[in-house]
């Protein structure tokens, strides 16, 4: 691929088990750069495409407070989300060399990225995905500025959801995607049926589309997934298989098998909803398909208790008003 693209990663504290296994999906994209910006030393050793850089939460606050004109609300290194945008700000100089650069997850493990982004994609694109587990932009101006638009949509500005403690999905569909969506300019891609989202308050793996669907079309999605050779694969236990560019595990504590933790050289492993492994459980699945399907109550109770704060409230009222109150004050002009 002719096209250099890196893809920037921060995360502080101590890296979990599965980032063993993310960072064996990652390698294998060699036309892919990835960046983690991390304060864990365990990782030490840099690849091909894949480097560590050194910094705390403390740094990197500081860096995008430099960029910005007011005092930044960023006390935890969950809210980063909502700065995301920002990042080809931040790294200017890291990205020199690349032709579009991006933010992802380490919750995410990736398939075979080329098959899904390629030149083909990166020369007619500007913005390839729209969600936070993936989204790349074209390293110029128009799209390294993007977060800077000032608006008047039902979504955040910059200088709103950077001054709230609370996570605002900057980064995705309620700022940057949708402000690049409103802007003729920027040429945008992006395909649902290209990865996989799951859905965190099933212990089995469904999609958030699949929640949509009748309970009983959702019995019959008893899926899995397989890594083999780089390539990402959607299996169901009927014999559908589906080529993924990645998947998303979410707000999922998952077991990673010792024979995986001990050689990073497996070619071949299977994701059940509770486990990495490079033993095909597929039986034991299939029996306890009960169990997989029953919802996590206390876990989205506990989720949506979380999220009700005064001052979401009053921007969920603030955002339905402004585009009426946007209305009046042009009709009063």
């Amino acid at each position: 691929m002719k096209t250099k693209v890196a893809i920037i990663v921060p995360y502080f504290g101590k890296l979990p088990d599965t980032f063993s296994v993310w960072m064996k999906t990652a390698r294998k994209n060699k036309n892919f750069d990835f960046y983690i910006i991390t304060d864990d030393a365990t990782y030490s050793k840099s690849y091909d495409n894949l480097k560590f850089i050194k910094m705390d939460f403390i740094e990197l606050k500081e860096k995008i407070q430099n960029i910005v004109g007011f005092n930044i609300n960023l006390n935890m290194p969950y809210k980063l989300c909502d700065y995301r945008p920002v990042y080809g700000t931040v790294f200017s100089e890291l990205l020199k060399k690349y032709d579009f650069w991006g933010f992802g997850d380490i919750d995410v493990f990736y398939g075979d990225l080329n098959d899904f982004i390629n030149d083909s994609v990166l020369t007619r694109y500007d913005k390839i995905y729209s969600l936070g587990h993936l989204t790349l932009l074209r390293n110029n101006e128009l799209c390294n500025n993007l977060w800077k638009t000032k608006h008047n949509y039902s979504v955040y500005r910059f200088d709103e959801a950077w001054k709230t403690p609370y996570s605002c999905h900057f980064d995705e569909g309620w700022g940057l995607s949708e402000i690049a969506k409103m802007n003729p300019k920027v040429r945008k891609y992006s395909s649902n049926n290209d990865y996989y989202d799951i859905y965190p308050f099933k212990k089995g793996f469904f999609s958030y589309d699949g929640q949509l669907r009748a309970k009983e079309e959702r019995k019959k999605e008893r899926i899995y997934f397989m890594w083999e050779n780089g390539k990402l694969f959607r299996k169901s236990i009927n014999g559908e298989k589906k080529e993924l560019a990645y998947v998303h595990f979410q707000k999922r504590k998952i077991r990673v098998g010792n024979e995986l933790l001990q050689d990073n050289n497996q070619k071949c492993f299977y994701f059940f909803p509770n486990e990495i492994t490079t033993r095909s459980n597929i039986d034991s699945y299939i029996n306890n398909w009960n169990y997989y399907v029953k919802e996590l109550k206390f876990k989205k109770i506990k989720q949506k208790i979380s999220g009700i704060k005064i001052h979401s409230i009053q921007q969920s009222i603030f955002r339905k008003l402004r585009p009426l109150l946007r209305e009046t004050l042009i009709k009063n002009r």
